[in-house]
């Protein structure tokens, strides 16, 4: 609203400047400088507003970074909740803990034995029968992993 209304001011000083006379002069240098001070403050205003807006997104964000690391640590312990969040994955981490750390597979294939099921879950397709992660889990817990880096 603010800029809207310093345009309307401003569409005004530019017509009264341009109907003043040669003898208006010295009130035309007044104006000028009115309205130069005008822009600059409005740029200022901006300036202001989107700093204070970047700041309240970054307060925002640290305060689910700390939510989430809380919601995690009460899951998982200290220790698990800070490798998660440093996605370093390790033997023994289960299948919502790798989940946490990399998000949902983007294949899985599945083998079932006897005394064990056994999944592979595959992040970061190279090409469409290649993947850069491979972890592997045994009954829902991770026993190994791959990665692959071209």
């Amino acid at each position: 609203m603010v800029v809207i209304a310093a345009v309307a001011i401003t569409g005004f000083v530019v017509s009264f400047l341009a109907n003043l006379s040669e003898h208006d002069g010295r009130l035309l240098g007044v104006a000028c400088a009115t309205l130069t001070l005008g822009g600059i403050a409005a740029v200022a205003f901006r300036r202001r507003r989107a700093r204070r807006l970047a700041e309240a997104q970054d307060a925002e964000r640290e305060q689910q970074r700390a939510a989430h690391q809380k919601g995690l640590e009460q899951r998982y312990g200290h220790e698990a909740a800070q490798r998660i969040l440093s996605k370093t994955l390790w033997q023994g981490a289960t299948a919502e803990m790798v989940r946490e750390m990399f998000g949902a597979p983007e294949d899985v294939s599945t083998r079932v034995y006897k005394m064990k099921t056994t999944e592979t879950w595959k992040y970061e397709r190279i090409d469409a029968r290649r993947y850069a992660k491979h972890v592997t889990l045994e009954n829902g817990v991770c026993v190994g992993w791959k990665e692959d880096r071209d």
